[in-house]
């Protein structure tokens, strides 16, 4: 009688629902962050390296470069094979992404439920929803790195945790192959990849050997940015700090860690939330339906301790935190965007996870689960308005220096003094943070190869304050020189000679800048200095 009962509980929908909590938090999960990012539309706003990564080059005949397997290997694969033929509608790639995650979040959860470790609602939450993390989930040039390393990831340790409990051969092919896969898109994830296969490891104690995988693919990969140093595209990924400097180095790093996730991480919340309140109310019907996916995704969550031991699963946490944060600490160059200090979240989600599934009631717990998701959706829906603020500038500036500069033709060369790295002054300006397709050659130059229709168009230089360029003799190339005024206008200017250096001058003579040699270059300053 007692089975019978059972199996009419588990037919019922609340059965259903217990059954498959996790398969409906993760469809849930998809389903939220569509509504986020197709808010505006069913459309993509490219910024800076996703012109020159992907729509520049799909107007090219030569789409592969050595360059693409340099760096990452599987994420240029990726670039060439999946995203620059789809630069036309890459909305479909935020679909492709968007699933990614939501399956990364998922096999995670599951990973970490089959292996006795703290697996919840906010691991999903922190880990897809943090507004921290929106530059590395939404922008594709960095999202398709950082997510299909997440999956691949996540599908390892989902493998490898199903092999432990299972031995089915199937499990340990999967987790092989993922495991390849997880080292070749993003340098950053390989040291979470791989405490994440130790973790599960460590839960289980049995069939050590099937580590062999991560270890192998892990060391070769170490040795791949190793013997690649010399490259200059694979520099800064390869040189490690050296031992008169490492003190300075891991206090420099450690400064730059405190900053984003301090003054930095709540400035971005704060500005992206008053943003986000203003999309929400003049889209109400988007709006009802985020709160009705976040009020169904908070009411069949469920925090899980699942029998394992607070201080256990803190310890985990804080080792996915250390791993994240191991590759800036080594390598020689300090630098933290957002995108890089993304991972830590993974960690931190788990702890968070520990924590809270412990310490609130069921009730509290959901309540708690919707309002996070609810003040992380406003967040990211505040990012997104930014980005396609952002694009629409971008798209009116390479119009003008279409129409103006003749930007696509082919035949000449264009210099572009004073330009700047930001549309916007009122906003965080943290590395590529929204950054302006103006910010380097490469970004506007494939942007106006894209819209130009032409591949041949590698004409533009756009030169800041304080940049060095290569020497700059007038009298013997066809340029054309213009500035951009106070007012954000693109204007004709001319160079007057003197000496081996130039002044730039406007039309109406007034000052712009000079160009000073500097050994085999020129120095750029304006007219501020």
């Amino acid at each position: 009688m007692e089975d019978e009962l059972k199996r009419k509980r588990a037919r019922t929908f609340g059965g259903i629902v217990s059954q498959y909590r996790t398969e409906f938090m993760a469809l849930m999960m998809f389903v939220l962050l569509m509504i986020q990012r197709m808010i505006f539309g069913f459309r993509y706003f490219p910024m800076i390296d996703d012109w020159f990564l992907y729509y520049g080059r799909s107007v090219s005949d030569d789409i592969m470069s050595t360059t693409d397997l340099s760096v990452r290997p599987f994420a240029g694969l990726a670039d060439v094979l999946i995203y620059t033929p789809i630069t036309g509608n890459m909305a479909i790639a935020q679909v492709l992404l968007t699933a990614m995650l939501a399956a990364a979040v998922y096999f995670l959860h599951k990973a970490f439920e089959g292996s006795k470790i703290s697996a919840g609602a906010m691991l999903m939450v922190v880990i897809a929803l943090s507004p921290i993390g929106f530059e590395a989930l939404y922008w594709i040039a960095a999202a398709s790195r950082i997510i299909a390393s997440l999956f691949f990831a996540s599908l390892a340790v989902y493998a490898e945790m199903k092999y432990l409990n299972t031995k089915k051969k199937r499990y340990l092919i999967i987790f092989a192959v993922s495991s390849l896969f997880a080292v070749g898109f993003y340098e950053t994830m390989i040291p979470i990849f791989f405490a994440l296969t130790v973790i599960i490891m460590l839960k289980h104690r049995k069939s050590v050997w099937i580590m062999v995988f991560p270890v192998i693919f892990t060391a070769a990969a170490i040795l791949y940015y190793k013997l690649s140093s010399g490259n200059p595209t694979v520099a800064e990924r390869a040189d490690l700090i050296t031992a008169d400097m490492l003190g300075y180095h891991i206090g420099d790093a450690f400064d730059w860690y405190t900053k984003v996730f301090g003054e930095l991480q709540f400035q971005l919340i704060g500005e992206a939330f008053m943003d986000g309140l203003r999309v929400i109310f003049e889209n109400p019907v988007h709006a009802s339906f985020i709160a009705a996916v976040a009020v169904i995704f908070a009411l069949i969550s469920k925090g899980e301790r699942n029998d394992g031991r607070l201080w256990y699963d803190i310890l985990m946490g804080v080792g996915l935190i250390a791993a994240a944060i191991s590759v800036v600490f080594i390598l020689s160059y300090v630098r933290i965007p957002f995108r890089v200090a993304y991972p830590v979240c993974i960690g931190t989600a788990l702890i968070a996870e520990s924590v809270l599934c412990r310490i609130l009631p069921g009730g509290i717990y959901k309540i708690v689960t919707f309002l996070l998701v609810a003040v992380f959706s406003i967040c990211n829906i505040g990012e997104l308005s930014l980005y396609k603020w952002n694009n629409d500038k971008d798209e009116e500036y390479c119009g003008e220096l279409m129409r103006i500069a003749d930007a696509h033709d082919d035949s000449k060369a264009i210099f572009i003094f004073n330009e700047r790295s930001y549309w916007y002054t009122d906003r965080i300006q943290h590395y590529e943070y929204v950054k302006a397709i103006t910010e380097n050659y490469a970004s506007i130059t494939g942007m106006v190869q894209y819209k130009g229709g032409k591949s041949s168009i590698n004409n533009i230089m756009t030169v800041h304050d304080n940049d060095t360029i290569g020497i700059y003799d007038y009298s013997n190339r066809n340029a054309d020189l213009y500035y951009i005024d106070d007012s954000g206008d693109i204007k004709p200017c001319y160079a007057v000679k003197s000496g081996e250096n130039f002044n730039i001058m406007s039309e109406v003579g007034e000052f712009i800048g000079s160009l000073t040699r500097d050994g085999d270059s020129m120095k750029y300053e304006n007219n501020d200095k």
